[in-house]
C-alpha cells in the first residue's frame, strides 16, 4: 500500500500509517501505460495533472485539499505526486 504521512497541529506530532489502494496495482499499471502511449505518439515528454479526478485516476491517491494544491507529474518511467506540506 501507499505510506502517507498527515501532521496534527494539535499534538504537534507525525503519524505514519498505511492507506489501503482501492485499485489493483495492475490497474494502476494499465492507466499508466495508456497515458505513456498516448505521451509516446504525441512526443510529449512529461505531463503534469492537477485536477483531483486525474491525480485520483492516475495515483490513486484520494485527498481534501484543504485550500493546497496538489499535483502528479508523468514521465515515460517515473510518476511522482507533488504534495505540499506546511
Amino acid at each position: 500500500g501507499t505510506l502517507e504521512i498527515f501532521y496534527s497541529k494539535i499534538t504537534c506530532a507525525y503519524i505514519l500509517f498505511q492507506c489501503k489502494q482501492l485499485f489493483s496495482p495492475k490497474e494502476m499499471d494499465r492507466r499508466l501505460s495508456s497515458i505513456r502511449r498516448h505521451m509516446e505518439k504525441d512526443g510529449i515528454d512529461a505531463c503534469m495533472f492537477t485536477s483531483y479526478y486525474n491525480l485520483y485516476y492516475f495515483s490513486d491517491f484520494l485527498y481534501c485539499s484543504m485550500g493546497r494544491q496538489y499535483a502528479m507529474i508523468v514521465t515515460d518511467e517515473k510518476a511522482v505526486t507533488i504534495t505540499p506540506c506546511r
